[in-house]
């Protein structure tokens, strides 16, 4: 017997992923995470799926989903290369996208990134022109012309700036930077390029 979801999020145990989960639940909307590493934090129905080498279609035999958010994947960080970002996000996103065409999804959310524009002090709109400044950008880009180069689902493309929230666990620039300034402590950084960028809080 199928159990009919509302929701796939991918990435449930991740920094969006977890803040698109709590969102959900106080809603009260159903829906189904997956997580690759458990955490603690995860009190919300979830799958421990590693997407793009598992069988999706298996793992999810029973469940039917009309709309996909899709917060999985990897980041550069000084842990993951732009390269290995590369490979494994184009495998993630692909056995996600495999998954929605063949499965009657009608909705796809793909959370992508601002880092497609590039590092630039320019205004940006939706209507600014890509620029395309390394692999981890790329391969957002990829993603999300696939998404709209096909019939089968609706496409939603998020493109967000850096992430920081409670959740956070990589010790990451902006990590350290936000906590810094809130406990009026001094931190010095080295930048190369432009002194700018962007971020926004997941609560």
């Amino acid at each position: 017997m199928t159990s009919h979801k509302n929701i796939l999020l991918t990435g449930s145990a991740g920094l969006v992923g977890q803040s698109v989960a709590e969102a959900l639940t106080q809603k009260n909307i159903e829906f189904i995470g997956t997580y690759n590493q458990y955490n603690e934090n995860i009190t919300w129905p979830a799958i421990k799926v590693n997407l793009g080498k598992d069988d999706l279609q298996m793992l999810l035999a029973g469940y039917s989903f009309d709309t996909i958010i899709h917060c999985a994947g990897k980041i550069p960080d000084g842990i993951n290369t732009y390269e290995e970002c590369y490979l494994r996000n184009g495998q993630i996103d692909d056995s996600v996208f495999e998954y929605a065409t063949g499965n009657g999804v009608k909705k796809f959310i793909f959370i992508s990134t601002t880092n497609v524009y590039g590092f630039t002090d320019r205004l940006i709109t939706e209507d600014s022109e890509p620029i395309v400044e390394n692999l981890y950008s790329k391969r957002k880009l990829e993603t999300e012309s696939k998404l709209l180069n096909q019939n089968n689902f609706r496409s939603i493309i998020l493109r967000i700036n850096a992430p920081y929230g409670n959740y956070q666990k990589s010790n990451t620039v902006l990590k350290i930077f936000v906590e810094k300034a809130f406990g009026k402590r001094s931190y010095q950084i080295s930048w190369h390029g432009l002194p700018a960028t962007g971020f926004y809080i997941c609560k």
